[in-house]
């Protein structure tokens, strides 16, 4: 798995590199164990998606974030 940028001049942050070495390292099941986000979920009840949200390669779409909601 390779990390894209969206232009020529714009270099991957450290931190993705990081993130993309952990996701290699281990399996996807032990690092919902560290997410605070897949905590939240599960807490909300919905851990069948979990297993949704960690599928690879299941879409032809990228989300995009364009702005942020203050």
């Amino acid at each position: 798995m390779n990390i894209v940028p969206r232009s020529e001049s714009e270099k991957p942050e450290e931190s993705a590199h990081a993130a993309l070495a952990l996701y290699e390292a281990f399996p996807s099941t032990r690092l919902l164990k560290y997410c605070y986000a897949a905590h939240a979920v599960s807490s909300a009840g919905l851990t069948e998606d979990l297993e949704l949200c960690m599928q690879v390669n299941r879409s032809q779409a990228i989300p995009h974030v364009t702005g942020q909601d203050c």
